[in-house]
């Protein structure tokens, strides 16, 4: 018998652009080899078959562009056992791969966080959510809209910092949240740019017109649309009015009914399209856990009606599960299920450049899967073939 082949029968494939009902799915070393909408015999394919459920739904693993943590641990802990412990839960919430998201936080134990999120990623193994690079999300903001973010650590954009972290990351930087307006004539964001780096506008005070400025020197995603930037108001439209206007920018959308309210979800699915909408979490340690005190950027955060805030009363990131990111999209907007898996999977791996292999139930892809039941829960994850998740 084959070792690290399966084939997965009678389910229905969901992908951005296409639904196989009754589907047979042949894997082998990781690799989807074959689809059909016809038994694949078990004589001609020597592996394991696996019956998907009645009524179930095969998506592509789900890829979040924007997380700091989950059950307890937190990219900042810069501990590889943490690390571990976060890649080895996702897949339950089918997450297959992800961005590692930093805080603002002193460079040194910002260097740390890098240098561990980049050697786990070097060294990872196919039973956990695989690394895809990393997110540095501060510190190059704006005190004014810095969120749960450590205001002392802030920092005006700097190309000789993001090189000393860069550095740290072994080069595995791969998307950088910044306030562009904060740049004198150091235009961190052109740098960025020039070395294929997402440079994204988040955490900024910046106005249309800055926007646009940014825009043109390379800025091309907007972080957590409506958190932690200038909003929609009608006579001082800032990041948000732009993010919504303009075709060029994709947006990252926290849809957990608190961080956006579900109708402002809509409405930003009717402005932005399929296309340029991300479904992400911005989780924090304290998703899967209870009540608190848990703690993010050396602060206190505690669980209220289940969401994290600081003492203050500020929202400290989420606790969204992706897999609620997408039933919650699909309420808030009543898109198709080709369209909620298009704005987890085949968008975030497009951004990145890798849609060659993600995001996308294809022949020749990675068996990133995630089988869903008729309620759309998750029944089982895989990653590269093997059954990392079973409800």
């Amino acid at each position: 018998m084959e070792k690290n082949s399966i084939v997965i029968e009678g389910t229905t494939i969901i992908n951005p652009e296409e639904t196989i009902e009754n589907a047979s799915i042949y894997i082998k070393e990781g690799i989807i080899q074959e689809i059909t909408q016809t038994s694949l015999a078990k004589e001609n394919y020597n592996c394991r078959h696996m019956k998907a459920p009645e009524n179930s739904y095969l998506i592509p693993g789900m890829i979040d562009l924007h997380i700091h943590g989950a059950v307890g641990a937190d990219v900042m802990d810069a501990s590889p056992e943490q690390l571990k412990k976060l890649c080895a839960a996702l897949p339950e919430e089918g997450t297959t791969s992800f961005l590692p998201t930093t805080l603002t936080e002193s460079p040194s134990l910002t260097k740390q966080a890098l240098s561990y999120a980049a050697a786990h990623y070097k060294q990872q193994g196919i039973k956990e959510a695989q690394i895809l690079g990393i997110h540095l999300e501060g510190p190059f903001i704006h005190p004014n809209k810095k969120g749960a973010q450590p205001e002392e650590h802030i920092q005006l954009p700097s190309i000789s910092q993001f090189e000393e972290f860069q550095q740290a990351a072994d080069g595995e930087i791969k998307l950088v949240t910044l306030a562009p307006e904060r740049e004198r004539d150091d235009l961190l964001t052109s740098y960025l740019a020039q070395n294929n780096i997402i440079a994204s506008i988040g955490h900024s005070d910046a106005t249309y017109q800055e926007t646009l400025l940014a825009m043109e020197e390379g800025v091309s995603h907007v972080t957590h649309l409506y958190n932690g930037m200038s909003g929609l108001h009608h006579r001082a439209p800032g990041v948000a009015a732009a993010a919504l206007a303009e075709d060029n920018l994709t947006v990252e959308i926290i849809a957990d009914g608190v961080h956006v309210h579900p109708d402002m979800v809509n409405l930003t699915f009717q402005a932005k399209g399929k296309e340029r909408m991300m479904i992400i979490t911005d989780s924090i340690r304290a998703k899967r856990m209870g009540a608190g005190p848990h703690e993010l950027g050396g602060q206190k955060v505690f669980m209220k009606h289940g969401s994290p805030y600081l003492e203050d009363g500020t929202l400290a990131g989420s606790s969204l599960p992706m897999i609620e990111g997408f039933k919650n999209v699909l309420a808030y907007t009543n898109c198709s299920l080709n369209e909620a898996v298009q704005m987890t999977s085949y968008n975030q791996a497009c951004k990145l450049g890798i849609e060659h292999k993600k995001g996308h139930i294809a022949a020749g892809k990675d068996a990133d899967l995630v089988l869903l039941t008729e309620q759309l829960d998750v029944e089982k994850t895989f990653i590269q073939g093997a059954a990392v998740f079973e409800s």
